[in-house]
């Protein structure tokens, strides 16, 4: 269905859909990996899994974008607001290594005493 929705022209929200729900997938793979072996002695928990992958995927319940806005996405606006401001920081020290290798470099050049540019 992913494949599906990339190539279709005629609606984006099934894009979203998807997107959302691979988002919410890896984040209940992650869980499922470090508290696997606690829900694990669950009765019937394979079966309460499958029930739950089905209700997120199945674009009549869209359990996807129903998680992601109750749950996830509070936590997504945060990371991509760190994220940003980690770029911005970054580039603000590149800029500032930037100069400080040039005023080097024109110190170097001149204490050598070639022309600096």
């Amino acid at each position: 269905m992913s494949f599906h929705a990339l190539e279709s022209k005629k609606d984006e929200n099934d894009d979203k859909q998807w997107l959302t729900y691979w988002v919410v997938f890896g984040a209940f793979n992650i869980i499922d990996q470090f508290a696997g072996f606690v829900l694990h002695f669950i009765p019937f928990y394979y079966v309460l899994k499958l029930v739950v992958l089905i209700l997120l995927f199945h674009p009549k319940f869209q359990g996807a974008t129903w998680v992601y806005n109750n749950y996830i996405q509070e936590y997504a606006t945060h990371i991509v607001e760190l994220d940003e401001a980690a770029k911005k920081a970054i580039g603000e020290h590149l800029d500032a290594g930037k100069k400080a290798f040039g005023e080097a470099a024109n110190m170097a050049k001149a204490k050598i005493g070639m022309k600096s540019e």
